[in-house]
């Protein structure tokens, strides 16, 4: 407690001593007064005691609340309905949130509020940015108008991982570039004849039909990935043991051309549906020579 006036009864005082532990000494007077002489002087209405003074201004004791009345995050649910007792609660994310508005509501308007780290008006909406994949720990700190009293209530943010990679019953485990000897080579000659012989291998358990398409592109904006324009595509289909299937495609390339081809094969279930059955391959490619 802090006391302020222009009466004689606090000139020189050294202190104030804790209300509630003198009370019983100011016969029950909410305020007591440590005078210079070391005596306590008690002041209050009642009978028996020492009616304040004129001009003499008695600030109350400084709330202890350290308490939120309401805590949220903007578009998501907590795990547990909000209670002011309960510091700990959980939100789930999807991978592609990298942040998030929390919203806290003091219950005591004189205490103060911080947001991982960051000071915002109670009940305004703080922006936490910089969400990682996985749990991210959120502090939110009360500190009641004493200075004192603090609370730590903790959001974790679990933000989801990328989305995995299908996994698959089929595998391509080779793409080879040979000639129509079929020896492996490196190269082709424009309008020259070469064979893209790949092998797909079963692993579902049993025998099932598949649809392998071989593809060639070339040409403006073609990359390992995709791009450019179809130069030669073929499509086997078959019912695959689970001894795997070598598929091959005899093509000839186009007058005129120049640079890089890129082969793409694919393992669809069928020309109807297309669904893939294995992950495409990509990764052979082949220069075009005069």
């Amino acid at each position: 407690i802090e006391v302020y006036g222009n009466s004689d009864l606090v000139a020189g005082v050294a202190g104030l001593t804790n209300v509630k532990a003198v009370s019983a000494i100011c016969c029950g007077s909410s305020v007591c007064i440590l005078k210079e002489d070391g005596t306590l002087l008690g002041l209050g209405k009642d009978e028996e005691q020492n009616n304040i003074p004129a001009g003499l201004n008695v600030l109350s004791l400084a709330s202890s609340n350290a308490a939120l009345s309401n805590l949220a995050v903007a578009g998501y649910d907590l795990d547990t309905s909000f209670d002011g007792a309960d510091m700990s609660y959980t939100v789930n994310v999807p991978n592609a949130v990298t942040s998030v508005d929390i919203t806290a509501t003091a219950a005591d308007e004189s205490a103060a509020l911080k947001i991982n780290g960051i000071a915002p008006s109670s009940g305004a909406a703080q922006t936490v940015e910089g969400l990682n994949v996985g749990a991210n720990a959120i502090d939110i700190e009360v500190t009641a108008e004493d200075g004192t009293t603090v609370n730590t209530y903790t959001i974790t943010i679990n933000r989801e991982d990328s989305i995995p990679a299908p996994t698959y019953d089929f595998n391509i485990s080779s793409v080879k570039l040979l000639n129509p000897a079929n020896e492996e080579i490196t190269s082709v000659s424009a309008q020259g004849g070469y064979r893209i012989k790949a092998e797909v291998q079963n692993n579902s358990g049993d025998a099932q039909n598949a649809l392998v398409i071989i593809q060639v592109r070339n040409g403006s904006g073609a990359t390992d990935t995709g791009g450019g324009y179809v130069l030669n595509s073929t499509g086997n289909e078959s019912t695959v043991p689970l001894t795997g299937w070598t598929v091959s495609s005899d093509l000839t390339l186009p007058n005129n051309l120049s640079g890089t081809a890129y082969v793409d094969v694919f393992v669809w279930d069928g020309w109807s549906v297309q669904a893939p059955l294995a992950s495409a391959s990509q990764t052979l490619s082949f220069d075009i020579v005069e």
